[in-house]
């Protein structure tokens, strides 16, 4: 790490001790898995939340359905272990989200969006994936967070190339520290305190914020793997946002509306 590197990352963990919120702030040169590391520590009480664990590189990191996550320099991997409410945690990966698109937009070519149920993309790519971790018996959520901030995919897999973007290219008139992974994970910590100030309000937040982000309204999608009330795996029609439990609408072509509580969108296009 070069010397303007070190003040920076020594900026950011001062910022984040002043905020007064976290129990341990940790920013590790590497790890397994930040989410793993955190689970385990919560486990055995070597820490306590709320928590933040921070790693420049990830050996084992994971997204959703067990996917394995690029870790390559200038990603922003972290996880917070924080208090949460159990009979809301479909909402928490949408809000996590939510909350990230919002601090990221200003300055970006494109508005970014969120794509249910964990992921954040701007046209048409992913930027940001997030994976929530619930430790049985406890109201603790481990919220993982990947963000390509300021990343080169040229040594990436070819499936990524295709389908990823960085944050500095989506900000091509500002400096490089706007895009660094300290400045991105303060800017989020901050925002995501008001959220939870201002959803303390407001209960119906997200709800009223959904249509301005979301990626797949009026979408037409295709959701694999799906979990329904009424036990459909494979669903295809127009996407019409989500429900007061995070859970994605779709009509089907028949006019029946279905309420998908968790799945793999697999495709989706504009009519």
């Amino acid at each position: 790490m070069d010397a303007i590197s070190s003040v920076r990352r020594a900026s950011a963990l001062a910022d984040i001790e002043a905020m007064n919120w976290f129990t341990s702030i940790r920013w590790l040169a590497e790890t397994e898995s930040t989410n793993k590391q955190l689970a385990e520590e919560l486990r055995n009480a070597s820490i306590m939340p709320p928590a933040i664990l921070v790693a420049d590189r990830q050996t084992g990191g994971v997204g959703r359905g067990g996917n394995r996550w690029f870790s390559p320099d200038g990603c922003l991997m972290f996880s917070m272990a924080i208090p949460f409410d159990p009979k809301a945690s479909s909402l928490l990966p949408l809000e996590v989200g939510m909350v990230i698109a919002r601090t990221i937009a200003p300055g970006c070519f494109s508005r970014p969006q969120v794509k249910w149920p964990n992921d954040v993309y701007i046209d048409g790519r992913k930027l940001c994936g997030v994976l929530i971790d619930v430790i049985q018996s406890s109201s603790v959520a481990i919220v993982g967070v990947g963000i390509n901030c300021s990343v080169s995919f040229e040594s990436a897999p070819e499936p990524i190339r295709q389908t990823a973007i960085s944050l500095h290219q989506c900000r091509p008139n500002r400096l490089a520290s706007d895009t660094s992974p300290e400045s991105i994970l303060t800017q989020f910590l901050s925002a995501w305190s008001e959220w939870e100030m201002n959803r303390a309000e407001n209960q119906t937040l997200l709800l009223d914020l959904w249509p301005e982000w979301s990626l797949l309204d009026r979408m037409w999608v295709t959701v694999e793997n799906a979990v329904t009330l009424s036990n459909h795996t494979h669903i295809e029609g127009l996407c019409l946002g989500i429900d007061g439990s995070g859970a994605l609408k779709i009509a089907e072509p028949s006019g029946r509306v279905i309420s998908v509580i968790a799945g793999t969108v697999a495709s989706f296009r504009s009519l």
